[in-house]
């Protein structure tokens, strides 16, 4: 059961790595057109919510220190 149970898990690592791969621009020349646009659409919906918390921290600290 367990042996079993770690090659399930050794499956997921391998998974989550290739996935983490991807998203680092690495290893991409397994991935057909559709999955390359699947990953640019994922990569582009990141980027927007990283540059809108970044605003939204931004506009934080400024609010704080004209208050100051």
């Amino acid at each position: 059961y367990w042996q079993q149970e770690a090659g399930k898990l050794r499956q997921q690592i391998d998974i989550v790595q290739n996935a983490n791969r991807h998203l680092m621009g690495d290893a991409l020349t397994s991935l057909s057109v559709k999955e390359l646009k699947q990953l640019e659409i994922r990569l582009e919906r990141g980027l927007s919510r990283v540059r809108s918390k970044k605003n939204e921290m931004l506009v934080e600290e400024i609010e704080i220190m004209q208050r100051r």
